[in-house]
């Protein structure tokens, strides 16, 4: 699912968010009754990324324009929805299909698949939008379901966000990762990371979710912890205890590291409720090194995310962290190209006698060897954090992928391994 993770648009209270979604069209599914979400506001002392924004002008808005701004935004609060110019008809996996149009006022699903309940649905919210965008159905029992099916903005087009199963295993209503089931359910799969001041709301006796948010979209309070004490300090004066304030809220190095982890790392929570600056062991356990999500060297293999790739790195053992590379509120990169890299490594790094690739080229770029990109969700490429140096011969005897691979499809390890032995006598390959 994607998690790409509301350009100036805050809900302090969650009855303002859902007051134009709380039902959509009744289906014979709910008896007509509709759906209702939760409308309780979310505790904790959240202000808004608003109100920050009327102190820190700059700040907010360098993030106004970042994905994580647009991690999640009602539809409605923007004219322009990724996709969707009229009434579009989308297709995936087997011929399932639905028709996306605006009905009454509102964004509405029709399923085209005969085995479930054909609706309309509401779809309240988008995730992302700036590279692919993922709509959520509202369906019963408090429940917001990704659909199956993205639009690539860079393309243009919609597309099917899972592996075609082929003709054989068609995709069905109650397979887990249908888009009513389960799987797909993103109050639980995919919202957290998505808003600010999260709350599942899951009821396990009535099998229903109340789910609550601070703020739609991953803002100010996301990674500097609930700001209501921040202003009450602030508002007195040179009195106020500065210190105090700016300390809780502007995490550094590990600590900052561990306010990424929970949207960037694959991990399991085992205890709601974490805050910018809290402990990340306290409320998750992330995947480790032996999930089959990853590879037998540590490369990612599954969605990872970055997380557990760069804690494995040379990078964080010399305590650089991710805002050495992004920038703080935009999240874009510091520097364009091999130029991000040589600000800390020497430029006879990036020159053909180390790269032994033409300049310009794929191979000549330090991330083409040392970050392979992968793809996820058909079209989402990542690259992977773990740094890694590029070695065919762990390929030959373990079977680990490397980068060489991605280029160099038809050709063997064993030749890559060649290549880079001849390349680097002196190191025995290492690079």
């Amino acid at each position: 699912m994607q998690h790409s993770r509301c350009l100036g648009h805050v809900a302090l209270v969650v009855v303002v968010l859902f007051g134009a979604c709380t039902n959509r069209t009744s289906s014979p599914a709910d008896g007509g009754a509709g759906v209702q979400v939760s409308a309780s506001a979310v505790a904790g002392g959240y202000v808004g990324s608003a109100r920050c924004g009327q102190c820190h002008g700059e700040q907010y808005d360098s993030w106004k324009g970042s994905m994580h701004a647009i991690a999640m935004r009602q539809v409605g609060v923007s004219a322009a929805l990724p996709g969707i110019k009229g009434a579009v008809e989308v297709v995936w996996g087997q011929g399932a299909s639905g028709r996306l149009a605006t009905e009454e006022g509102a964004l509405m699903f029709r399923v085209g698949e005969f085995e479930i309940d054909p609706g309309p649905y509401r779809l309240p919210f988008v995730l992302g939008g700036r590279y692919v965008a993922q709509y959520l159905v509202q369906t019963d029992g408090g429940r917001l379901q990704a659909l199956a099916v993205g639009f690539d903005a860079d393309k243009g087009d919609w597309f099917d966000i899972f592996p075609d199963p082929g003709a054989d295993s068609p995709r069905q209503a109650t397979d887990w990762g249908h888009w009513s089931n389960r799987g797909m359910t993103a109050n639980s799969e995919c919202i957290s990371c998505h808003v600010t001041g999260f709350d599942k709301g899951y009821g396990g006796r009535t099998d229903r979710y109340e789910t609550a948010w601070a703020e739609a979209g991953v803002g100010c309070e996301a990674c500097h912890g609930p700001g209501d004490e921040h202003v009450r300090l602030r508002r007195q004066g040179p009195g106020g205890d500065r210190a105090l304030s700016d300390a809780y809220l502007v995490p550094e190095g590990k600590t900052m590291m561990e306010s990424c982890a929970p949207c960037h790392s694959l991990r399991r929570e085992i205890r709601g409720g974490y805050q910018a600056g809290r402990a990340l062991l306290d409320y998750y356990e992330p995947v480790l090194l032996d999930d089959p999500d990853y590879e037998i060297d540590g490369q990612i293999s599954g969605e990872d995310y970055e997380w557990g790739s760069f804690v494995q790195s040379r990078m964080y053992g010399k305590d650089v962290t991710c805002l050495d590379c992004h920038d703080v509120h935009t999240g874009e990169l510091r520097a364009n190209g091999d130029g991000l890299c040589v600000r800390c490594h020497e430029q006879g790094f990036a020159i053909p006698s180390h790269t032994h690739h033409e300049a310009g080229s794929a191979g000549a770029a330090c991330v083409g060897c040392h970050m392979p990109e992968h793809i996820f969700m058909q079209r989402d490429r990542r690259r992977d954090h773990k740094m890694v140096v590029p070695d065919p011969e762990l390929t030959v005897l373990t079977g680990a992928p490397n980068p060489c691979a991605q280029c160099h499809s038809d050709r063997s390890a064993q030749w890559a391994a060649e290549q880079v032995e001849a390349w680097f006598p002196e190191t025995g390959g290492e690079r």
